[in-house]
């Protein structure tokens, strides 16, 4: 992944610059490389920092993010944002975010006492919209 942004930076530095590359190219052409270029290089900054969160919180925030779309979700996305999930509670055993959405991850796979305890973790650190969660499992009968 490093390699890849290394090469876009050197291949945007060269296009940008206003050396050679402005007189191989025309302007309405240098302008669109650029924007390219430009677009190019968030992607790879938004995919390399996304695939290396360090914290709770943007572990927490990947895997609530792979978890948005149930209906484009599959087994391994799922694993993944269930790794993110995990590791964030790993790192910080009080982040009830992290609790609440790995809870909504096992209510999706219909795991719903695994889904409780994590709901009532989150309740514990304080999440009002977990105890909601937790409350609703337990009226349907899940311990």
């Amino acid at each position: 992944m490093r390699k890849i942004f290394v090469v876009v930076m050197v291949l945007s530095v060269a296009v940008m610059s206003s050396g050679c590359g402005s007189r191989l190219i025309n302007s309405d052409a240098l302008g669109q490389a650029k924007a390219s270029l430009n677009k190019l290089k968030k992607d790879i900054t938004k995919l390399y920092k996304g695939g290396n969160p360090e914290t709770p919180q943007d572990m927490t925030a990947e895997a609530d993010e792979i978890m948005d779309d149930p209906s484009t979700l599959t087994v391994q996305k799922s694993k993944k944002a269930l790794m993110y999930y995990n590791k964030s509670i790993e790192i910080d055993p009080n982040y009830a975010p992290a609790y609440k959405g790995r809870g909504l991850m096992k209510m999706v796979g219909r795991v719903k006492d695994q889904a409780l305890l994590d709901f009532v973790k989150a309740c514990e650190l304080g999440d009002k919209d977990s105890c909601e969660y937790a409350d609703e499992l337990r009226k349907q009968g899940i311990k």
